[in-house]
């Protein structure tokens, strides 16, 4: 069966469905699956991706998305677009830096980047009002944004900051006051 039968067979489908595509990819598949518009959930997880097509851009109901375990180093600016994502996992691939541009889904409630090479996180991630997971274990950050007090939602946070570089906190985090899980282990010491 071929990639546009596939695609054709799925984007017949008009009820919201999850797509578990986890290690086992066709990047034909991929180049064009905004064509399957009611995808809610997509695992596109341990395939070796290097980039994610901008087509990603086109799944407007998609809530969940789970690229974890790839080769990625960067996103594409469509991301932007995805403005009912609610998780998004992209753990274990080699981000030093993250787009802008997935701080604007203000509906992103958790997100999870640990074992990356992410050394700064942008001011922007204060936009994230929603937000109450986030996982940053094994980066390299240095520094936390003063703008993390901003999500205000972190209360039932894993906020995993374990063997990052980090060797203070911003003195706006005593304004997360609803916190109620800080890991920190293995970071700077003065």
């Amino acid at each position: 069966m071929g990639v546009d039968r596939i695609l054709t067979d799925l984007a017949n489908i008009f009820t919201p469905f999850k797509l578990n595509l986890s290690n086992c990819l066709s990047t034909g598949l991929l180049a064009e699956i905004d064509r399957l518009s009611n995808i809610y959930e997509l695992k596109i997880d341990r395939n070796n991706l290097t980039t994610i097509p901008a087509a990603i851009g086109g799944l407007f109901a998609l809530k969940s998305l789970d690229v974890g375990n790839n080769q990625l180093s960067s996103l594409p600016d469509t991301i932007s677009r995805l403005k009912k994502l609610e998780y998004f996992h992209a753990c274990n691939n080699r981000f030093v830096n993250i787009t802008p541009q997935l701080f604007k889904l203000t509906k992103l409630k958790e997100i999870q980047l640990n074992r990356n090479q992410i050394s700064i996180l942008p001011e922007n991630i204060g936009n994230l009002v929603e937000l109450v997971a986030l996982d940053l274990a094994d980066n390299c950050l240095q520094k936390l944004p003063n703008s993390i007090d901003r999500c205000h939602k972190l209360n039932k946070l894993k906020l995993n900051l374990n063997r990052n570089q980090l060797s203070e906190l911003p003195e706006t985090f005593g304004n997360l006051t609803n916190l109620q899980d800080l890991r920190l282990q293995d970071n700077k010491q003065h």
